[in-house]
């Protein structure tokens, strides 16, 4: 249309010139200016070339148009990448949440395993030992462009993406011994951060919520301490400071606090910390022992699984280290997770007959809910919410005979509408967004 408005203005111009022989400045998609009477008559090729043009512009706004609504309608969607034996040996597979389009994504003689979907939802990390020895792959949601990044005969693993999805994090052994990695999504500029003789690692190393810092653990000092450095290998920094261990770490939501597991007081206790590594305070303060932190997504208070004289229980506390709240009791009840509104709380809890249930509380305790009802020896593990907190995946390890296989359920965050997903499922992440 933009064309065919041009033609007609064109045209207009031309007749105002034969009459006053006058300069007109014309707006086009920029300003520009004429200085001189346009004297070339508009013929009919011109016409035809300047119809054509709108036509070729017209279409290619569309195509645009509806790639953008294809892309839409991909980051929209939410989805479940996973790990499974289904064909002999691990691959990846993608799914849609209730259980259609299942689609296997890697088809190796080897095992690919530990998929996990990068910000943007467009792209899939995973580690894989095709090679012959452990790798960090990349490949497009749909399977293509399946690339190896780490390219390194050593052993590589544990990638994380950064929030900004621009970097990877890993763990690798090319030095003899484990140390934290930082590269480019390509596999181009492949940092050692801390570059210590020492094993310095993480299963996962973990970036801040900014992307600037990524924290692991090291044992460097003869014990294992909780230290963080820059994602470019400076200011590497001590964060724990004790002769006894020191673990688990995890940033708050802001990035301003770290949440840490130690054992400086003869027991496991929760431990936060400023991210430059001042005003430590022990939260929990049990005479028996804590762990497992979670953040509230507003980062205001951290969950966790405290040991009574009986049993386990979950706990919340302030970031500050007051108003301890015991939520549970009278069961083993272990690792919470926050809902993504922060207004409730899964968790693991062991049942007289030994099956592990998931069962959701609210944050202030009431409203206990068991959520899943399993066989006998079943467990449930590894659940987590979507990013909306409308549902929860999670896997059930099920022992028949002594063969154990997995499977990956999900169901609404209430526990109804259970389905499975697949049968021998391994390790799973949801997609973003």
């Amino acid at each position: 249309m933009k064309k065919i408005f041009l033609y007609l203005l064109i045209t207009l111009i031309v007749a105002i010139f034969s009459l006053v022989g006058c300069n007109i400045e014309v707006a086009k998609e920029e300003t520009a200016t004429i200085d001189e009477p346009v004297e070339e008559e508009v013929t009919d090729e011109l016409k035809e070339e300047v119809l054509d043009k709108s036509e070729e512009e017209e279409f290619e706004e569309i195509s645009l148009s509806e790639d953008i609504e294809e892309d839409k309608s991909i980051s929209e969607v939410y989805k479940i990448v996973f790990s499974s034996i289904l064909d002999g040996n691990e691959d990846i597979y993608i799914i849609n949440i209730d259980g259609s389009g299942q689609k296997r994504l890697t088809d190796s003689p080897a095992n690919d395993s530990n998929p996990y979907f990068s910000p943007d939802g467009f792209k899939i990390v995973f580690g894989s030992n095709r090679d012959g020895n452990g790798e960090i792959y990349i490949m497009n949601v749909d399977g293509s462009e399946q690339t190896n990044l780490t390219n390194n005969p050593s052993d590589d693993f544990g990638a994380s993406f950064s929030p900004d999805g621009s970097k990877i994090a890993f763990s690798s052994m090319r030095g003899g011994n484990s140390e934290i990695y930082v590269m480019n999504t390509d596999g181009s500029n492949q940092i050692n951060l801390t570059n210590n003789e020492a094993d310095d690692w993480y299963q996962y190393p973990f970036f801040s919520p900014d992307g600037s810092k990524i924290v692991f653990m090291s044992y460097r000092d003869g014990n294992t301490e909780v230290y963080s450095v820059d994602s470019d290998g400076k200011n590497q920094i001590n964060l724990s400071k004790n002769s006894s261990w020191d673990g688990f770490p995890c940033w708050s939501p802001d990035g301003s606090k770290i949440a840490f597991v130690s054992e400086r007081d003869g027991k496991k206790e929760i431990y936060v910390i400023d991210s430059y590594g001042e005003n430590r305070i022990n939260l929990s303060k049990n005479i028996l022992w804590d762990a497992s932190p979670c953040w509230s997504p507003d980062g205001s208070r951290i969950a966790f699984e405290s040991e009574s004289a009986t049993d386990m229980e979950i706990c919340t506390v302030d970031s500050n280290g007051e108003n301890q709240v015991r939520l549970t009791s009278g069961s083993y009840d272990t690792n919470p997770c926050w809902s993504p509104d922060g207004s409730k709380i899964i968790f693991r809890s062991v049942e007289s007959n030994g099956c592990d249930e998931i069962y959701i509380v609210d944050s202030d305790g009431t409203n206990r809910l068991k959520l899943t009802d399993n066989k006998l020896n079943s467990r449930c593990f590894s659940y987590s919410w979507s990013p909306d907190g409308s549902k929860i995946a999670f896997i059930s390890l099920i022992d028949v005979n002594n063969n154990t296989t997995s499977e990956i359920y999900i169901m609404d965050s209430n526990g109804k509408n259970q389905i499975k997903l697949t049968d021998n499922g391994g390790s799973f992440s949801w997609s973003l967004r």
